[in-house]
């Protein structure tokens, strides 16, 4: 179950906001979460090209809702 764990309750996330401030937004980035607070673990990767995505982060862009669904 994907969600976030505090004092045995576990809240369901709904959708996450980020915000750059007054600098470029990054083109390539992975969004992590973790249940302990100290391990991490990819949830969501971003990139600016398909090309992109399968050369940084090994993943094929077709296969991107399969892969957030496995996490």
């Amino acid at each position: 179950m994907d969600g976030v764990k505090d004092d045995g309750v576990v809240f369901q996330i709904a959708y996450v906001i980020i915000k750059a401030a007054n600098s470029p937004r990054p083109g390539n980035w992975i969004l992590e979460r973790s249940i302990d607070g100290v391990t991490f673990d990819p949830w969501q990767y971003y990139a600016i090209t398909d090309t992109e995505c399968l050369t940084r982060f090994n993943i094929n862009p077709s296969d991107r809702t399969s892969i957030l669904h496995q996490r």
